[in-house]
């Protein structure tokens, strides 16, 4: 209850009031003038609204020019955190989109809880009257005792004041971190069909307080070990070759190694494991066979590792950075508000202690979208690792099934930015914990495909094979499940209505020609998709149905593409309809359809005349695998799904492959809505051009026959 109804002033929640001489001493971090100003005045606080139970200070200045900002930032935590937050930002107007201005400066206001949650959000003084969806910057006041770990207790001093990611608080911090997980039931839960370890493994010892490595043939299968996510750079200075095999059997080199690949050795030993596998290291680099049957086992290779170590950094450097303890790492201040009258009853209450500063996008600026998360390979390696170790310039973040911690926040990191981490998607050990079922795991799949398309391969030919390792992971969990070049045969029809994310820049769409991958493969494409088509499947029925029809699978000896992709033709039976015919039937006196079309390749004029100027195009060869992916006057549409609840259909847009109409390519995909007074039957005789009442939605014309290639 709050207390405008009670008449009662709230108790303020205070945080767990430290004591100097109880706890060690905390660093209080580098603040400016102007934001020691926002600490040090007083603040009066008024309710947001009679229904909130938070209230807010007026608004106040901050640095009146971005030039200003900058400056500041070389020194204040608070200064920098906002530079690159909104430097990151964009904004869509009706000048199109664009950077947030900073050049009349911020503003701010505190927000704080009855329970003394508090939050100070800054804007951009040029947005004027700040409204919920303005941009602007969010950052956290924590109670101090949240950054304070049971390890932190037994160190000295000046072990607290890390000035590295690799300092021994920050490995001991990493250590402690992984024993906490292999308690974990969810993190060590056991996957099916996934027993198998690597071949070869990097062999960790001292001698003379001195690390040894070498490659180790065929460990014992029961050793745990480590994996290394990295930036591939340039060429290594030192990996394995057939020619140089007896020498690295013997011993590595360390100092002749890579900085990140040393690192990796260290944090190792020092999380108590003495084996490590690092791909060029463990995998032949001039073995194309090597390379197949060890990447046929990457999946398995991650998920039974005991802990993955992640590379945040740039490939050239190493694991470790250093940093300025008081600016980029834990920052603390104490605060000091002595009347603080939420009610306004006049009996305040003080609010003091030590806090500590988190920015609500510190997750997401430092973890996922470090470069390291946009590369292709890696998105499989993070989703598969029971726990990662992921070393940032900033500090050193942990994530596994239970734990999401950083070294500011050793016992869990706090408040909504957890939200982001966690519940935004499931994660794979979420579905062995609930040993989901089959439409679960497919559902699974298909998220993480939107997601994995988003990110960068070297070599497109991997565009399968990068992800392989996970399908690999789930097939263990519906065996009777085929995978077909990126595809669940369990889902077959439906997940063929993936679509492109480049309507706004097509020129990052681009057909993968040359490799052996069927049109109907979201993987044919090198760009993002989104599947998003299986959200609403539980309200959906299919109108057509989808078979595969001759699955080759390409030799392993075939090192010129990927000895995982399933060439795969598909057998239709379902409705077909003329695109031109149909958008003329369905588009009104203004000049608008119902229709939303989604081309494989996108092509700006087509989109700007809404598809009215259609190119002819003749009936083309199988063998031009670009052409056959544009959307022309012979496009036609094809009916997949029907959404009942919303009167909607979903398809795809195709073209004929050959004259007579037996053998098409996909082109892209199709919805249509009509209003909600109609019935999709509506909707099937707009496809088909019939007219009067249908005594069956399902079929208005004779279904027929035929491939996808």
């Amino acid at each position: 209850m709050s207390c405008s109804d009670t008449g009662r002033t709230p108790r303020v929640q205070r945080p767990d009031c430290v004591k100097v001489e109880n706890y060690p001493p905390v660093p209080l971090c580098e603040l400016c003038a102007q934001c020691r100003s926002i600490f040090e005045n007083q603040p009066v606080f008024s309710r947001v609204s009679p229904h909130d139970d938070s209230y807010r200070s007026a608004v106040c200045g901050h640095h009146q020019t971005e030039d200003v900002l900058r400056e500041a930032a070389s020194a204040c935590v608070i200064c920098q955190l906002l530079l690159e937050s909104f430097t990151a930002m964009t904004i869509h107007d009706a000048q199109g989109e664009h950077r947030v201005s900073l050049a009349d400066g911020l503003c701010c206001w505190v927000r704080l809880s009855s329970s003394a949650d508090i939050a100070l959000t800054f804007f951009a003084t040029s947005v004027g009257k700040w409204e919920a969806s303005s941009p602007s910057a969010l950052i956290r006041l924590d109670p101090v005792s949240w950054s304070i770990s049971e390890l932190d207790e037994q160190m000295p001093a000046e072990a607290l004041i890390s000035r590295t990611t690799g300092s021994h608080r920050s490995l001991e911090l990493a250590k402690h971190w992984l024993q906490k997980c292999e308690q974990h039931s969810v993190c060590r839960h056991p996957v099916p069909g996934s027993d198998s370890v690597p071949g070869r493994r990097i062999l960790i010892w001292k001698d003379d307080r001195k690390l040894k490595a070498r490659v180790c043939w065929k460990p014992p299968i029961a050793t745990k070990y480590a994996t290394l996510s990295h930036r591939w750079g340039r060429v290594p200075a030192v990996r394995l070759l057939l020619s140089n095999a007896r020498e690295l059997f013997e011993e590595i080199p360390i100092p002749r190694l890579e900085q990140v690949f040393q690192d990796a050795i260290s944090v190792t030993w020092e999380l108590g494991l003495r084996y490590l596998w690092i791909d060029t290291l463990c995998i032949f680099q001039d073995s194309p066979w090597d390379w197949t049957a060890q990447s046929r086992n990457m999946g398995a290779i991650y998920m039974n590792a005991a802990c993955n170590i992640a590379a945040a950094s740039p490939s050239s450097g190493g694991l470790f950075s250093t940093r300025d303890p008081f600016l980029h790492f834990s920052p603390h201040l104490f605060l000091d508000w002595n009347d603080i009258d939420l009610c306004q009853t006049g009996k305040p209450e003080p609010l003091r202690g030590f806090y500590t500063l988190r920015d609500s996008a510190g997750w997401s600026a430092n973890v996922t979208k470090a470069g390291l998360n946009q590369r292709g390979w890696v998105s499989q390696e993070r989703e598969l690792s029971p726990c990662i170790l992921t070393f940032t310039p900033r500090q050193v973040y942990w994530r596994c099934g239970e734990l999401h911690a950083c070294e500011s926040f050793p016992n869990g990191i706090p408040g909504t930015e957890t939200y982001h981490i966690t519940y935004t998607t499931r994660s794979f050990r979420d579905l062995l914990k609930e040993n989901a079922p089959p439409d679960e795991v497919v559902r699974f799949w298909y998220g993480f495909v939107s997601r994995y398309s988003a990110t960068v391969l070297t070599q497109k030919r991997d565009r399968i094979p990068a992800a392989f390792g996970m399908a690999q992971a789930l097939s263990g969990l519906m065996p009777e499940n085929v995978f077909l070049a990126g595809l669940w045969e369990s889902h077959l029809a439906e997940s063929l209505l993936w679509r492109t994310r480049e309507l706004d820049d097509p020129g990052r769409v681009t057909v993968l020609a040359d490799f052996q991958l069927p049109s109907w493969s979201w993987a044919s494409l090198d760009c993002r998709v989104v599947c998003d088509a299986h959200k609403i499947w539980g309200d959906s029925r299919l109108v057509a149905t989808v078979v595969e029809d001759g699955v080759t699978m390409l030799s392993e000896d075939d090192t010129e593409h990927s000895p995982f992709v399933l060439c795969n033709r598909l057998r239709i039976t379902g409705q077909l309809s003329g695109l031109t015919d149909t958008l003329s039937r369905a588009t009104n006196a203004d000049g608008i359809h119902p229709f939303k079309l989604h081309p494989d390749i996108p092509d700006p004029t087509v989109l700007a005349s809404q598809f009215a100027n259609l190119p002819e195009q003749p009936v083309l060869a199988q063998h031009d695998k670009i052409q056959v992916r544009k959307i022309s006057r012979q496009t036609l549409l094809l009916p997949i799904l029907v959404f009942d609840h919303f009167n909607t259909v979903m398809g795809l847009l195709v073209n004929p492959l050959e004259a007579g109409g037996q053998v098409f390519s996909r082109a892209g995909t199709f919805e249509v809505s009509l209003p909600d007074k109609s019935e999709p039957r509506h909707v099937f005789r707009l496809l088909s051009g019939t007219g009067g009442e249908l005594e069956s939605e399902e079929k208005v014309e004779t279904e027929k026959v035929f491939h996808l290639l």
